[in-house]
């Protein structure tokens, strides 16, 4: 097991337990609706769109190399945030393109 999939694992775990709790908590809805109750939370949201934007996007890159269909995890991240790439991670494993020079 490579430190990739190792620290998805971890974070994994860690998201997961947090998003339980939220979830028995607000519920689906009621996580997105605290973040549209204030430009703090709107913040975060852009925040966390950019990141997992760029996350497909090296995730795509690494999809394509495998011939893996990826517009599933597009979907997943969409309705699953980061558990879904951290998924990916986990079941495929990532490693970085080779570096021509």
């Amino acid at each position: 097991m490579n430190a990739y999939r190792i620290v998805s694992l971890v974070l994994l775990l860690l998201l997961g337990a947090v998003t339980v709790v939220a979830l028995l908590d607000v519920g689906y809805i009621g996580i997105f609706q605290l973040l549209v109750d204030s430009s703090a939370g709107w913040q975060v949201f852009v925040d966390l769109a950019a990141a997992l934007i760029l996350v497909l996007l090296f995730l795509a890159q690494d999809a394509r190399r495998r011939r893996i269909t990826f517009w599933p995890w597009i979907v997943a991240t969409l309705l699953l945030g980061s558990i879904a790439p951290l998924l990916y991670v986990l079941v495929y494993g990532y490693q970085p393109p080779d570096t021509e020079h």
